[in-house]
Formats: structure tokens, C-alpha cells, sequence
């Protein structure tokens, strides 16, 4: 059979899905005309690591029509399910094979075809190992059976690449969900962390990290989604950084950590990054070795709080926003615009805020706010505002 530039480019965005189990959905939409299949569902079911489990279906399955269906219907055909798990892989079962009866008698057949439109339905393992269940099941519409033997073929084209992404992407998804805890903390304040693979690929980040990357402001991902640093010689420092970073946590390596500062090209001061060696082994059944890097943005002023100088130093609310303001970088008049008083009012307060922290200055005024600084992301700032 030959295969056709759109297969091939379907096979290549296959493995999209190892790192992003939110392309599921997508691959499926692409994959059903393939095989003239009104919609698609992929289960990845694992007993020994339940974060590695994940449902998709392609986007013609409504969420509340599935909901339904499983309150209704999960028990009822869980021994076609089980017989299924005993079939070989990527061979095909159809629904009457699978429950032993005529598609008219099964019961969730007819509520499909009543609320769903689906009518007859075939479905495959992913693999053969007896630790986890994986398969795809396929939906075709009233007025048709089920695979032509013309759609196994072009659906053998992509089942091996299919049943390889899920395993390649199994150990990611108990990483991604064991460092998630860590990850959110580290949103709070404001840092942000991206995980890396061996190869340098990002695994997972968090919303710090995804800010900064959708700023494309001197740090992007490239086709590989490997962070690159394009301005100067930050690119090279930091693609060199992540490869003895991964070195090194497989052992093949003594290169310790490096710290990177990286420039913008609007001009803001530079990213501060971190680059260490990560290791994830033991209870992952496929150690992930590679790095983690840590990206600090000095620019994003907006999350520092002035809770800490207002307690300390008993500043009053109007002193403690005046700071803030500082701190954001306006001038006198400035913040005298954005509190709507007189300019002299705000000197006022700027002179009671030096006698009170016992500055000589502005910036010490500043420096001292950073110091003490709660960087929480949400915390309560004196006047009330989050």
C-alpha cells in the first residue's frame, strides 16, 4: 500500500502526543477519516501507576453525552471490555464479538445510536503487556458495518506508532503528575521551572515558565521543544548547560549546574537562569534522566507585595501602595496621577516612608522592599488589592 505525504505527516505528529496528552484529541479528529469512523476513543489504563492513566475521545464526543454513557453503561460493558483485553494486539474486535450477541441486542449499542448517532463499533489492544490495558476503539454511523478490510490496512499504517507513543509517553505522565505538586508551589512564587528530558525536550513546565516562553522575549521553545536563548551567545551557553546537565544525571558526566544570564530583545534586564541535573528513577518503571531549569524574570515586578515592609516598619496603607508604586518604577508625579492627589501629597508620604525604614533614599526604600518581600503570587497587599 502506499503511503501518502498527509499519512506520513499523521505518523509524525503521532509522537507529539508523548509530551502533551492534550494532542490526543486532535490526532484522533485526523485519524477517523482515515478510517470513514464517525468519532475515536483512546484508554490508557494502568494498575501499577495510576497517574499514568488518561482517557481521550475525538472531538465529535460531547463530554456530557460520554458522561452519561459511562453512568450508564460502564458496568454493563465491562466484560466486553475484558474480553478485548485478552485479544491480541491490533487485532481488530467488534462490538458483537465482543459482547457475543447481534449489535440489535446490546443494550449500549441502541442508546448510542439513539443519542449519539454511533451505531456499530470495533476497538484493538495497544500492546501486549499484562501490567497495563491500552486500546483505541473506532465508531461508525447507522447505515454501515464495521472495518472494510481496505481501513485495517490503512489502520495498520499507524496502530505500531500509536501503541509506541503511549508507551514512551507512560513514564511522562507520572512524571508530570508527581512534580506537579512542586511545580504549582513554585508558580506562587513566581518562578518559573521547565523539565527536561534527556534529550533536552521540555517534558512539563509550569505557568511562570509559560508566561515567560509566550512573552517570546529572548527564551522560546524550537521545533524539538527544546528552550533556546536566540540573541548573542546565550544560545549556545544554554544548549551546552542542558547537555552536561543530561550527562550527568545518566552518569556520563561530572559537570555540575550552570547559572546563565540571558538577554531580551526589549531591552528589560535579563532572564536569570538555572540549569541542574535531574534524575527520576526508583518508582518510575522507566527512569526519566535529563535536567531541570529554572528561569527567574526580574522584570515582573507586579507579584511583589509590600506586606512585609507595611508590618515591620507600620506603614500606612497610602505609604505602603506609594512603595509599591516605587517599586513599579514610577516617579513622584506619576504616582500622584495614579492616586489622584497632588504631588506634594505624595512627597509627604515618600518622606514619612524614608523616616520610618530609616532610608537615605528611594532606591534604598526599594531595595529594602525586596528584601523583605513576601513574592507570593495572590497575596493580599495592604490596601486590599490582590
Amino acid at each position: 500500500m502506499a503511503v501518502t505525504a498527509q499519512q506520513l505527516s499523521l505518523v509524525a505528529e503521532i509522537y507529539e502526543t508523548v509530551l502533551d496528552a492534550n494532542r490526543w484529541q486532535r490526532l484522533l479528529d485526523k485519524l477517523i477519516p482515515q478510517v470513514s469512523a464517525r468519532s475515536a476513543f483512546i484508554v490508557v489504563q494502568d494498575g501499577g501507576y495510576p497517574d499514568a492513566q488518561f482517557k481521550a475521545p475525538s472531538s465529535d464526543i460531547a463530554p456530557d453525552i460520554y458522561a452519561e454513557y459511562v453512568e450508564k453503561y460502564q458496568a454493563y460493558e465491562s466484560p466486553a471490555f475484558q474480553k478485548l483485553s485478552r485479544r491480541p494486539p491490533f487485532e481488530w474486535t467488534s462490538d458483537e464479538e465482543a459482547f457475543g450477541r447481534p449489535v440489535e441486542k446490546i443494550e449500549s449499542s441502541i442508546w448510542l445510536r439513539d443519542n449519539f448517532g454511533v451505531w456499530r463499533r470495533t476497538g484493538t489492544r495497544l500492546n501486549d503487556s499484562p501490567a497495563w490495558f491500552d486500546a483505541l476503539t473506532l465508531h461508525f454511523p447507522p447505515g454501515r458495518g464495521n472495518l472494510t478490510p481496505a481501513e485495517e490496512r490503512r489502520a495498520a499504517l499507524f496502530l505500531p506508532h500509536l501503541a509506541k507513543a503511549v508507551e514512551i509517553a507512560r513514564p511522562f505522565q507520572v512524571l508530570k503528575s508527581r512534580y506537579q505538586a512542586v511545580l504549582d508551589a513554585l508558580d506562587r512564587f513566581q518562578i518559573g521551572v521547565m523539565i527536561l528530558a534527556g534529550t533536552g525536550t521540555v517534558i512539563v513546565r509550569n505557568r511562570e515558565a509559560e508566561r515567560i516562553l509566550d512573552l517570546d522575549d529572548g527564551l522560546r521553545l524550537d521545533s524539538r521543544h527544546r528552550p533556546i536563548a536566540p540573541r548573542g551567545d546565550g544560545n549556545g551557553a544554554l544548549g551546552r548547560a542542558v547537555q552536561q546537565a543530561c550527562l550527568t544525571s545518566a552518569a556520563e558526566s561530572t559537570a555540575g549546574g550552570a547559572l546563565l544570564a540571558v538577554s531580551r530583545r526589549s531591552g528589560h534586564d535579563a532572564y536569570l537562569l538555572e540549569v541542574v541535573p535531574l534524575h527520576g528513577g526508583g518508582e518510575l518503571e522507566q527512569p526519566v534522566r535529563g535536567a531541570i531549569l529554572f528561569v527567574i524574570d526580574p522584570a515582573n515586578r507586579g507579584v511583589v507585595s509590600t506586606q512585609g515592609l507595611q508590618l515591620l516598619y507600620a506603614l500606612s496603607d497610602a505609604e505602603s501602595e506609594v512603595c509599591r508604586l516605587l517599586i513599579d518604577g514610577y516617579t513622584t508625579n506619576e504616582i500622584a496621577d495614579i492616586r489622584n492627589v497632588r504631588p506634594e501629597t505624595v512627597r509627604g508620604q515618600l518622606k514619612a516612608l524614608l523616616a520610618k525604614t530609616n532610608s537615605r533614599r528611594q532606591s534604598d526604600v526599594v531595595r529594602l522592599a525586596l528584601k523583605v518581600n513576601l513574592p507570593v503570587e495572590g497575596t493580599t497587599r495592604a490596601n486590599g488589592d490582590e
